[in-house]
């Protein structure tokens, strides 16, 4: 189970599920705001509400099946692990957190 976790956090599967919600909301908001100005019937709103609903498991989906590397967007099963784009900023925090505990523990 805990490899599960974390291939889909290597997948960035919950980030990419973290901003789709919160991406959908602020727009459902400002639907919800802006609709009834240009008297919009309620169903145009609601529709719009469940196109998000759908679009959530889409956006899920593919952030598993596919990786944001340097070279643009790839499957995943073409992407070498030292490819992606998770690894790589990994490795830049792993070498800038040296200087930054330095640089914390003189402010501090």
């Amino acid at each position: 189970m805990g490899s599960l976790f974390q291939e889909l956090k290597r997948r960035n599967v919950f980030k990419v599920g973290l901003a789709y919600a919160v991406v959908a909301f602020a727009l459902a908001q400002a639907v919800d705001l802006v609709l009834p100005t240009f008297g919009a019937p309620d169903w145009v709103n609601q529709t719009i509400l469940f196109l998000f609903l759908l679009g959530f498991p889409l956006a899920v989906i593919l952030a598993w099946a596919y990786e944001l590397t340097p070279g643009g967007i790839k499957s995943d099963a073409t992407v070498q692990l030292a490819q992606t784009s998770t690894v790589r900023r990994q490795t830049i925090l792993d070498k800038a957190s040296p200087d930054l505990r330095d640089t914390l523990a003189h402010l501090g």
